[in-house]
């Protein structure tokens, strides 16, 4: 969705067009704690793919806070929808959850369901979990 974004972005036919990014999973915040999110390096443009020559890199415009916002909207939309679609996200009545873990996670896994509370902010454990 990005790439196809900065490639309409940069006003080049998307065959003739190469992007690219490089995504990591952190799995732990700063002090320590569970906290899965991913950190991302995206190219500001495109390289036009031409038969004669060199790529040629294309910047993007900058992307307003609304674009911005618009995109990421799009993206969540679409993960989210995927993830329910895999039988990992459960929605109901307008409210998503992490779906029960029978059967998609190994038993002995003890730390599925910390994982499952931490995505959803909730206490796995304890009387008030």
């Amino acid at each position: 969705m990005i790439a196809t974004h900065l490639i309409r972005q940069a006003g080049v036919k998307r065959r003739e067009a190469a992007t690219g990014a490089v995504t990591l999973i952190q799995r732990f915040g700063s002090a320590a704690n569970l906290n899965i999110h991913l950190h991302g390096l995206v190219l500001d443009g495109v390289y036009h793919i031409r038969a004669e020559g060199a790529p040629v890199f294309h910047a993007a415009p900058a992307l307003t806070s609304e674009k911005l916002q618009a995109l990421f909207g799009k993206i969540i939309t679409r993960v989210l929808r995927l993830l329910t679609r895999e039988g990992h996200l459960v929605e109901e009545e307008g409210v998503t959850y992490v779906a029960d873990a029978h059967g998609i996670v190994d038993a002995d896994n003890v730390l599925a369901p910390l994982q499952a509370a931490s995505c959803t902010w909730r206490i796995a454990l304890a009387p008030r979990r």
